[in-house]
């Protein structure tokens, strides 16, 4: 099984990288003969993250789809870029591939379209990772932490109104994101009522967005629609 994964920059700049399950010929560490150091420099960049290892090709023994890839990328020019699936052989059709945006904490499917996000320049060593489960029955953007924790959106007053049942557990903060993954209005939780909080959204225009709630015990996200 072998999987090509590419990364699209503002400028236009494509790198693609490898991964490739080779059963009892690799393993999960670094292996000569398997594994690709990245040894270049380029300001646009993409590589996975294995250790302390960057690498270009990444040779892994048998597939498993619960592990997870860490990916790194360096963004020399700020706006939108792409990740994309270049190719691969000897997967299922139905195997689902994501890439985990770990700042509004969203599994986003690769497998037949691309992802975009808008990036401004900088190096992301901890934010995205390559997987293939969700790892959430919920699905790729309603994952609560438990069902303790209710995000609800009111049309009527445009407020989001989140219900916490959990004595244990605090809402720490509240953001909101846009599909391009760009953090539009942000909600620091300090003395309102954690059973019953809410926030009202200002200044935004119609479309889709992501609230994701930040507690002490995990992250909530969940879509909603402006009017």
């Amino acid at each position: 099984m072998k999987l090509r994964v590419g990364y699209n920059s503002a400028d236009n700049y494509h790198r693609q990288i490898l991964l490739g399950f080779m059963n009892e010929h690799a393993t999960s560490g670094f292996d000569n003969g398997y594994d690709g150091l990245s040894i270049e420099t380029p300001t646009n960049d993409m590589y996975f993250i294995n250790g302390t290892d960057k690498l270009n090709i990444n040779g892994d023994g048998a597939f498993n789809v619960n592990n997870i890839y860490p990916l790194g990328v360096k963004n020399a020019v700020a706006g939108n870029v792409s990740f994309v699936v270049d190719g691969k052989e000897n997967f299922s059709d139905s195997q689902e591939i994501y890439i985990y945006d770990n700042v509004t904490s969203l599994y986003h499917s690769v497998k037949d379209q691309n992802f975009q996000i808008n990036l401004p320049v900088g190096t992301y060593d901890s934010r995205f990772s390559l997987r293939f489960t969700n790892g959430s029955s919920l699905g790729t953007v309603d994952q609560e932490v438990n069902h303790g924790i209710s995000v609800i959106h009111s049309q009527a007053n445009n407020m989001i109104n989140i219900k916490n049942e959990l004595q244990e557990v605090n809402v720490k903060s509240v953001s909101l994101f846009n599909l391009l993954g760009q953090e539009v209005q942000v909600w620091k939780i300090y003395n309102q009522n954690q059973a019953d909080i809410q926030l009202r959204i200002t200044d935004l225009s119609t479309g889709t967005y992501i609230v994701k709630v930040t507690t002490d015990n995990g992250d909530i996200s969940k879509k909603i629609i402006l009017k």
